[in-house]
């Protein structure tokens, strides 16, 4: 036995197609029971058709008017559209006066009512926003204090004249940061069968370490594993493999982390400048503490 398709869960391009063409083979002769088969609906629902025959055909045969979004369009007119766009783009909630730390559909509602006065439903909310080429997105994390032209500054002045003293001695860039390793962390997706969800199995206990790790500009990646946190004799030990690990001279750029400026490791440095020379971008921000 033949299996017909749910008429509704087809595109509307599909659906008023078939309204097209049942309501054509009436015309030409069909039965409604010949029509319905067709266009695998109820014959009843060709007697809709039939009954809203004139509307279908000044509408495409489409169920509903066309045009219905530039409609929804008029809730808000183009100058508060541009209004609450202007805030969403250069402003934050908290600073419109609204009580929320980012653009969420509640907080865009909220502005709309503080500032158009008018209260918008959730799924309207979200039309407007996929109008106006938004997206839900996961923000990037940047330090509050971190002072934007400052970055700008050495990235456009002072990183340019690192990378052509590397080019005069034949140096490779390297880029060195610490981070914290969390083995009991899973992000990774599988395939199973609907309604069995996988298990992955992994200790109860928390289990963490620390990793310093150095990246060149070509993705050459070393890297340390080491327990608790960053201390001076830690930080001369990864230095001392690094620069054991390339026959080239490193030019290893380092944040401020107070270790990095320890009066050992730049005494270290200072002896082995021949083969690693340690570089410190601006103190952007305070610097962190080990």
């Amino acid at each position: 036995m033949q299996t017909k398709t749910r008429f509704k869960s087809l595109p509307a391009e599909v659906r008023a197609d078939r309204r097209r063409m049942a309501l054509k083979k009436i015309e030409g002769g069909w039965s409604r029971k010949e029509a319905a088969d067709l266009a695998e609906v109820h014959y009843k629902t060709i007697e809709t058709w039939l009954k809203n025959k004139t509307f279908l055909e000044n509408n495409e045969f489409h169920e509903h008017k066309r045009g219905r979004e530039k409609e929804e369009q008029k809730i808000l007119t183009s100058v508060e559209q541009v209004e609450i766009l202007d805030a969403i783009k250069n402003s934050t909630p908290d600073k419109e006066g609204i009580e929320y730390f980012l653009w969420s559909r509640k907080a865009v509602r909220e502005c709309i009512e503080k500032k158009c006065h008018k209260t918008l439903a959730f799924q309207t909310i979200s039309d407007y926003t996929k109008r106006w080429g938004l997206s839900s997105q996961r923000p990037k994390k940047q330090a509050s204090e971190q002072d934007a032209e400052k970055v700008r500054i050495w990235l456009e002045e002072e990183y340019p004249k690192i990378q052509k003293q590397a080019k005069e001695e034949d140096a490779e860039i390297h880029w060195a940061d610490e981070t914290n390793i969390n083995i009991n962390t899973n992000y990774q997706k599988t395939y199973a069968p609907k309604g069995n969800t996988p298990i992955a199995k992994i200790p109860a206990k928390k289990q963490s370490f620390s990793l310093v790790s150095s990246l060149t500009n070509q993705g050459k990646m070393r890297y340390m594993v080491y327990k608790g946190g960053m201390n001076i004799p830690l930080f001369m030990k990864f230095l001392k493999r690094l620069s054991k690990d390339t026959n080239k001279k490193i030019f290893l750029i380092l944040d401020n982390l107070k270790v990095h400026h320890g009066k050992k490791v730049q005494s270290w440095a200072k002896k082995n400048e021949g083969k690693i020379t340690l570089f410190f971008p601006p103190a952007v921000f305070s610097p962190r503490k080990s």
